[in-house]
């Protein structure tokens, strides 16, 4: 029987980027190998500038690879016996015998003979260990089946690997010469010569980061690279990347033999595998996971969301929809389905539980203020939401309800240890890869204690330079949420516009009571907005608070960028604010809606407001503090993306292929996965100019449907925004311990009630059409290149950014400096339309 990746906890119904290929004809192995090769290099790319770090062999096995239950003089005694027995049939004066470079002999015939010495190493071991009883019985055994895949069809590691000798693997079993992802502890790469190291390490990284990504009981894993007699060594957490100085490990077998006989006898914890996950097959024989969190035991259902588990050194958020059931049968208790999130967030990061603890903390804090008479005014309230309930009570059905919030911990010889990804030693030297120029790095230097990166003055850095990026190292923990209730993203309903339009409601004020409580989210993005269906419709609700924090407390001018680059407000991505008043004074405030609620505001029909001057400053303070209005931007840049990356339906085989092309290009413009902004993306936020490039590519495509010109007519949101901001920064800033803001009563109520009122006036148009509303997610010309293999950033505190290829996106960095910010796509030639999705 076959085995798909829907088997390891992931929906098979969605597919998957590593999925498996039939072979059929060489063209179709030839496409797979290129594929393959596209995605190690992508990895490869994200684990590069400051993810990993080059350590003395001697230090990473102290580090990662300590003998277990051995003492150092047990351990020397160990090695020195082991080397003597080998002395002669494996070993001489020259290193090892059956793994010489010799021209005549191929790749894998050199280095299939790793598996005979390590069992050779083993039964050494065992021979010593009969008066011991120090190694116990073996955990692994090391085979070397270059071309194996598993029988997920997931490609890992091509060179050796370490096979757990108990095996996991459910029943039924896999084909006899298949082996199981979950079984392989480790392994590495070999070549026969040095120049092939950057192909080596290529692989290494992606298919590591396959392992890492398909088996959700992997904590980290210890791996190796041979080139030609140079060795390494390599740990992969969600951390960081260790690597080992290179040794020739036929002039020193010892630490070869040490590694052997770590990875043959180390526990599995000490090889990486999470003891609190238990792995069992459902009735649809696939596998699903059983977790303990909050004393209760959750069985997962299906795979919500695993995307960012792609990457080596990331939080890997993972998300399932799961029940709980019983801890000894494994049996369903309950019908109602819950989120359940597994995630590695920093060491020492607040848990969200307690963040969403403290704003309804706050919030009660006003609630009393209101009993003791304290003006609304006075606490940013023009008239009370609902007299009906405290501001507390009208808050939570916009949040996620917790039900869980706990640090992953696991027992070892009766001692309790939290499950933590520790940061390397600050002083170890920074890796580079051999894909990328060394002087690359060296043109980069870091801010201590930040995520910013310098060039050095009278150098130029290369034009293939890897991303700005260079990180601080820090520590991660495991943790684990369960979340009452299961929602779908604002991705899973982006096909009805009306729904989505209607979340823009309910973001709005949500975040209103974050700006009540005095917080920030810092990380709105449509993955973080759920959708629940309730009885009286649909609630929209803000989750993922690790990023949420008090507007009033200081943070560093250079402290890590955080949230998802295409929904980022650009002063957050410039770190300037940018609608400073001009000379001629302050500007005019909004309108004031005394007596307007969100409850009442759908029974209400207002007329236009008068909109703000659209006056601009270009001067930057030598400040910035992430403020409400940066949420509410993002939010907008929400509706935008609905625009560019979804067609109406019915229009869907009318497009012509030049007014889609126009669209493609423009979106990658907006919310192109980067920490630096487009230009266009830039001025969309303020410049009439682009806004009528903006309805340039939109117009030939929404007119062509009833609704359509009240969808483009929400994008005037950002007319309002550009008031907002100016009012804000006219205000003077107060000083605080570190820097500057503008007070809390600066950022009026009426700014969420303006932009609820346009999103209500859409809501009306795309109610009096009796057409069908139902979109498409934008579909690019098949002629037209596109780098699918690439998935989209997510930056979290570690600030990731993807840089592609010098392909494409050179072409499109061009063509934004121009004057015609569509220029990429003149001279196109007619391509017919693909079916796949962008």
């Amino acid at each position: 029987m076959e085995y798909t990746l829907g088997n390891y906890g992931h929906d098979a119904n969605k597919g998957d980027r590593y999925k498996s290929f039939s072979p059929g004809t060489a063209s179709s192995l030839v496409k797979h190998c290129k594929r393959l090769d596209t995605m190690n290099q992508w990895h490869l790319r994200q684990s590069y500038t400051g993810h990993t770090v080059q350590i003395p062999t001697s230090t990473f096995i102290e580090r990662h690879a300590t003998l277990p239950r051995l003492t150092d003089k047990e351990s020397h005694e160990l090695i020195t016996s082991v080397t003597r027995r080998l002395w002669g049939k494996h070993l001489d004066d020259n290193g090892w015998r059956k793994t010489k470079i010799v021209d005549n002999k191929t790749e894998d015939a050199i280095f299939a003979n790793l598996a005979p010495i390590a069992d050779a190493i083993w039964m050494a071991c065992c021979t010593w260990d009969k008066k011991k009883h120090k190694l116990g019985e073996a955990t692994c055994r090391m085979e070397c089946n270059p071309r194996q895949r598993t029988h997920s069809g997931v490609v890992g590691m091509a060179g050796a690997h370490f096979i757990l000798t108990n095996s996991t693997t459910l029943e039924p079993r896999p084909p006899s010469h298949r082996t199981d992802i979950a079984d392989k502890a480790g392994g590495g790469e070999c070549k026969k010569d040095i120049s092939e190291r950057a192909q080596n390490e290529n692989q290494l990284v992606g298919g590591v980061a396959r392992i890492l990504h398909n088996d959700p009981a992997r904590r980290f894993v210890i791996a190796f690279t041979i080139e030609g007699v140079e060795m390494r060594f390599w740990y992969f957490s969600r951390s960081h990347i260790a690597v080992s100085e290179a040794f020739d490990y036929h002039t020193n077998p010892e630490d070869f033999i040490r590694f052997i006989i770590f990875m043959t006898f180390a526990d599995v914890i000490d090889l990486g595998y999470d003891p609190t996950l238990i792995r069992i097959r459902d009735e649809d024989d696939k596998i699903q996971y059983v977790f303990n969190v909050g004393g209760k035991s959750y069985r997962t259902i299906r795979s919500l969301d695993d995307s960012s588990a792609r990457d080596v050194v990331t939080r890997a958020t993972r998300v399932w929809a799961a029940r709980e059931c019983d801890p000894i049968t494994k049996q369903f208790l309950s019908e109602h389905e819950v989120a359940l999130k597994d995630f590695w967030p920093y060491t020492g990061a607040q848990g969200e539980k307690a963040i969403q603890d403290e704003i309804y903390s706050a919030l009660r804090v006003l609630d009393k203020k209101i009993q003791a008479g304290v003006p609304l005014e006075e606490i940013g309230l023009n008239i009370h939401p609902d007299d009906s309930m405290t501001i507390e009570e009208y808050a939570k059905p916009f949040f996620m309800e917790i039900l869980a919030d706990e640090v992953v911990h696991f027992t070892r010889e009766g001692v309790v240890y939290d499950d933590s990804a520790p940061a390397p030693d600050p002083y170890d030297e920074e890796f580079s890869y051999a894909a990328f120029p060394k002087q690359a790095s060296a043109l980069q230097g870091t801010v201590p204690g930040t995520t910013r990166s310098r060039h050095v003055r009278g150098k130029t850095p290369p034009k293939d330079a890897v991303p700005d990026r260079i990180h601080a190292h820090q520590g991660r923990t495991h943790r684990r949420i369960v979340f009452k209730d299961c929602c779908m993203t604002l991705y899973d309903v982006a096909n009805n516009c009306i729904v989505y339009t209607e979340a823009m409601l309910d973001l709005l004020e949500g975040l209103n009571c974050l700006r009540l409580a005095g917080f920030v989210h810092r990380d709105i993005s449509p993955g973080n907005c759920l959708v629940l269906n309730t009885s009286g419709g649909i609630q929209v609700k803000i989750s993922d608070l690790e990023y949420a924090r008090r507007y009033d407390v200081d943070s560093s001018q250079l402290a890590p960028l955080t949230g998802t680059p295409g929904f980022m407000a650009v002063e957050y991505q410039k770190r300037r604010h940018r609608f400073l008043p001009d000379d001629n004074g302050p500007k005019t405030p909004p309108p004031q809606f005394q007596a307007l609620s969100f409850r009442n505001l759908k029974a209400r029909a207002l007329p236009d407001t008068p909109l703000l001057p659209d006056e601009l400053d270009t001067r930057a303070p030598k400040w910035f503090r992430f403020n409400f209005l940066h949420d509410v931007e993002s939010v907008l840049w929400l509706y935008c993306w609905l625009l560019f990356n979804t067609i109406p339906k019915s229009i869907e085989g009318s497009v012509s292929t030049e007014d889609l092309n126009r669209l493609v290009d423009y979106k990658e413009l907006l919310f192109r996965p980067s920490l630096v902004p487009t230009n266009e993306r830039f001025s969309f936020v303020a410049q009439q100019a682009e806004y009528r490039t903006a309805r340039g590519v939109l117009d030939p495509i929404y007119t062509q449907v009833p609704y359509g010109a009240s969808l483009i007519k929400g994008l005037k949101v950002f007319e309002d925004l550009v008031g907002f901001y100016s009012t804000v920064e006219a205000s003077e800033p107060i000083a605080t311990t570190a820097s500057f803001m503008w007070g809390r009563k600066e950022f009026l109520p009426d700014f969420y009630l303006q932009l609820q009122i346009r999103f209500m006036k859409v809501l009306q148009g795309l109610r009096a059409s009796k057409e069908d509303m139902t979109t498409v997610t934008l579909q690019p010309p098949s002629g037209v290149k596109r780098p699918a293999e690439e998935p989209p950033a997510f930056v979290e505190g570690d600030c990731r950014s993807a840089k592609r290829p010098r392909t494409e996106a050179s072409i499109k960095a061009k063509a934004s400096r121009s004057k015609d910010p569509l220029a990429c796509v003149k001279g196109r030639k007619p391509a017919r339309q693909g079916k796949k999705k962008l």
